[in-house]
């Protein structure tokens, strides 16, 4: 049969963040009939003139509102593949797996069983110690272990909830009373968490992107080398350059391998000085800084969608040396970093013939305003001023 993309209809759900912009230009220029759901108007998604329809869903942390509103997307609508864009979003469609592929649907997502395994951090280092991929010494948080636990991981450690965003919950402690008197309450607030051997990336680290289709092969990659993340003590990427690094390609594909994963994945991987790369943890979805792959030569959403619906993939040509550039969250660094006049590049260099933007685009110029204003909102937000603007 005669595949025409026109006729495939993808679903992008949690549009409202930064990568929905990325996302929805590389399928629209693919081809594809791209739908966005997003909890509010003021979206990347709904400002963006990517996508051929809009749809206003519930917030995704509301997963039994969020399940009827997907159940009735598919009814209402032709979807033919979705793709989730945040890690709640991913979480559902791995656990209704089933469900919505019975309804006809392509899911972006591998199924609960196998998706927990890379998505749960202390499942995910206990698999990389099983088969000696390097990763920070991690044990289980436990209140009647930590004098022997602190004796293996050593100080400083990082308390770390096992399933969360970005570094929400993260706890840097430095001794072993300080250990005790956070450990109950991360516990609480979290429930199961790890502790975790403390690796210094002031400078930099690494996000590897990799796609491993259904016949098990890595069939595109992007490796993505952050030197300025928010916060300034471990945070989000604001500026990345794309380079070649066959040994992290490696590393990540034999964990890949073993959980027998299909799709993509997000590794977070920092530099030990002295011991060299180590994972941190996967992010088993599209992750925000995926225009870096795409200006890079890489359409990683194409190469998702063709998978699913059994295409040819055509491997693409990985171009190291572009670089990603967050501005708005780019400009919280600045004022945040003592280090804000010896970055290098300069952070007052604005063009260049291999710099591109993650929030702005002459070619969607309404998505930076969705920027500014979700930025805004943040910044009047008390616990977002709380969790990201303490003192580093």
């Amino acid at each position: 049969m005669h595949y025409n993309p026109k006729h495939q209809s993808i679903l992008l759900l949690d549009a409202d963040f930064v990568q929905a912009y990325s996302v929805a230009r590389s399928l629209k220029e693919s081809g594809f009939r791209v739908i966005i759901a997003a909890s509010t108007r003021m979206s990347y998604g709904f400002l963006s003139r990517y996508p051929s329809k809009r749809l206003l869903s519930p917030d995704s942390k509301k997963h039994k509102d969020y399940i009827h509103f997907l159940e009735e997307a598919v009814k209402n609508h032709p979807i033919n593949v979705m793709i989730p864009l945040t890690n709640d979003t991913a979480e559902i469609l791995s656990e209704f797996y089933e469900k919505f592929e019975a309804m006809g649907v392509k899911v972006a997502q591998m199924p609960w069983n196998a998706f927990i395994k890379a998505h749960d951090k202390e499942k995910l280092m206990e698999l990389c110690e099983q088969i000696s991929v390097p990763h920070p010494r991690t044990r289980h948080l436990d209140i009647n272990t930590l004098d022997d636990d602190a004796q293996y991981i050593g100080f400083p450690a990082l308390i770390k909830p096992n399933v969360s965003v970005g570094a929400r919950g993260i706890v840097k402690v430095d001794d072993v009373e300080q250990l005790r008197k956070t450990a109950a309450q991360s516990l609480a607030d979290f429930g199961s968490c790890t502790l975790q051997q403390f690796i210094n990336n002031e400078e930099r680290y690494f996000n590897a992107i990799l796609f491993r289709n259904k016949k098990g092969e890595i069939c595109a990659h992007t490796i993505l080398e952050i030197t300025r993340f928010f916060p300034v003590n471990g945070g989000s990427s604001c500026f990345c350059t794309t380079v070649e690094n066959p040994q992290l390609v490696e590393i990540c594909t034999r964990v890949l391998d073993e959980l027998q994963w299909v799709g993509i994945a997000d590794f977070d991987v920092l530099l030990d000085k002295n011991e060299g790369f180590k994972i941190i943890e996967i992010n088993p979805r599209i992750p925000a800084s995926i225009h870096a792959a795409y200006n890079a030569g890489v359409n990683f959403p194409e190469i998702m969608v063709k998978d699913l619906l059994g295409q040819e993939i055509i491997s693409p040509y990985y171009k190291p040396g572009n670089q990603l550039r967050f501005l708005l969250m780019d400009a919280m660094w600045f004022l945040s970093s003592p280090k804000r006049f010896k970055a290098r590049p300069s952070w007052f260099k604005f063009f260049g013939r291999r710099l591109c933007y993650q929030d702005l685009s002459i070619h969607d110029p309404f998505i930076f305003l969705a920027g500014l204003m979700n930025g805004l909102s943040k910044l009047l937000s008390p616990s977002y001023r709380k969790a990201k603007l303490k003192s580093q």
